[in-house]
């Protein structure tokens, strides 16, 4: 469903005469009837920013954006910059979680000797 709307789209368009979008990113959401697109737009020659587009799915509609996200540059950094912590934590998580479900091996004693006499 979400590579079908994909695939309709064309990946740069303009909107009105001063708007060009170009889709990075189609991210399909559990269910299938919603998207988290990822999109740059380029307003001027100089002013770009980075749209978060909340698709839905609606019966006899089609896709559609229910909510839309617009992010300035720096704004996007540290969107991305955010991201990455989470990302980091997540693993972090997902190691420990591993480390829950394994056995320790018990270490091998060592014997003791007598101290030696000279």
């Amino acid at each position: 469903m979400i590579q079908d709307m994909h695939s309709q789209q064309l990946h740069a368009w303009k909107d009105d005469k001063n708007k060009q979008d170009e889709i990075l990113a189609t991210i399909p959401q559990e269910g299938g009837d919603t998207a988290l697109e990822v999109a740059l737009t380029h307003n001027s020659l100089t002013e770009v920013s980075v749209e978060l587009r909340f698709l839905v799915w609606g019966r006899g509609l089609g896709w559609y954006r229910q909510h839309t996200l617009r992010l300035n540059g720096t704004a996007a950094r540290d969107l991305i910059r955010a991201l990455g912590i989470v990302q980091r934590r997540v693993e972090d998580q997902q190691v420990a979680s591993l480390g829950c479900k394994v056995l320790p091996f018990p270490h091998p004693r060592v014997p003791q000797h007598p101290a030696a006499t000279a």
